[in-house]
């Protein structure tokens, strides 16, 4: 069991969302950045999609009642031993831990050996807070909870305490974010993706796990005319009225009416959400085969990671 000392400012229960249930119109959901989550499994010995707690902005901390296998992208402290981040970590039972603030990024990832086991809907223990389901009671973590631990589902052992993610792994690129053209925008004046991947954009203060709203100059509009509602997915750029992109997140819709400009590549949306507010962002459009290369590179990468961590298993 794990006892929330103190809460983290929006922490949440994540995985790696419900992709299978977008038909009913519920939106994937899940971690904001699935390459950080993922990483942090792997380093607590446990599946690529196993429940972790995400948050923002500030730390907290909790205690467990048993002995526990850990990782972290943020700061922490056991007792009053730090750990770094992106490092395996066991917590004896009954020791106070705090989370640091995200480590030089939006939102940190803490997974434990067996992963946070609350009920899965809709096969997710994801927290998806506009509908209140998922997660613990479908609401952010408050001081008190109790979160119930599941057992690890690998095998007895786990990354040896003190193994360090390589730096490669984990490294983040200060490229622009790539894209592929979207569905409307051959509709679109012919300068606005080349507008577009010109200007520089700063990433507002009212982006959520919705989406982002991209502040500059606005960009040129599609002819008015009748534009129905179809399929969106995270990492659709839509031109809303005012010409200032909105970028789609994790618990963005299912459908959606603006102009598509283009759709960030899944490698770059978790680059994207880790984006603090106030920065500015470039973006790059790419063809469809090379983000489908960037794809299964990341993939061989969670593959390195998991079989390094095997390696110093004990």
């Amino acid at each position: 069991m794990l006892e929330i000392l103190q809460a983290p400012p929006y922490c949440t229960i994540q995985d790696l969302g419900r992709p299978r249930a977008r038909h009913a119109g519920v939106p994937v959901g899940g971690a904001m950045d699935p390459h950080a989550l993922v990483l942090t499994n792997m380093l607590a010995g446990n599946l690529p999609e196993h429940a972790g707690l995400e948050w923002a902005l500030g730390g907290g901390e909790f205690s467990t009642t048993r002995a526990l296998r850990l990782a972290h992208s943020s700061d922490l402290l056991i007792g009053n031993t730090p750990i770094p981040p992106w490092t395996t970590a066991v917590v004896p039972p009954g020791t106070s831990v705090r989370l640091g603030p995200p480590y030089q990024e939006r939102f940190g990832y803490l997974a434990i050996e067996g992963g946070i086991e609350v009920p899965q809907v809709l096969g997710s223990r994801s927290t998806y807070l506009p509908a209140h389901f998922g997660g613990f009671q479908g609401r952010l973590l408050r001081t008190g909870d109790r979160l119930p631990i599941g057992r690890p589902t690998i095998d007895s052992t786990g990354p040896l305490p003190g193994f360090e993610l390589p730096a490669q792994l984990r490294s983040r690129s200060s490229d622009p974010i790539r894209f592929v053209s979207g569905p409307d925008s051959e509709r679109l004046p012919p300068e606005a993706i080349r507008r577009f991947e010109d200007s520089e954009w700063t990433l507002s203060t009212t982006g959520d796990r919705m989406g982002y709203r991209l502040q500059g100059e606005p960009l040129p509009l599609a002819p008015s005319g009748f534009l129905p509602s179809a399929p969106v997915c995270p990492g659709v750029i839509q031109i809303p009225g005012d010409g200032q992109p909105i970028v789609l997140m994790p618990d963005g819709p299912t459908v959606g009416g603006y102009t598509t400009i283009g759709v960030v590549i899944s490698v770059d949306l978790g680059r994207l959400a880790q984006t603090r507010p106030g920065s500015t962002i470039r973006f790059r459009r790419i063809e469809v085969e090379e983000a489908q290369a960037l794809f299964r590179r990341q993939r061989i990468d969670w593959h390195t990671a998991h079989s390094l961590s095997k390696e110093t298993a004990s």
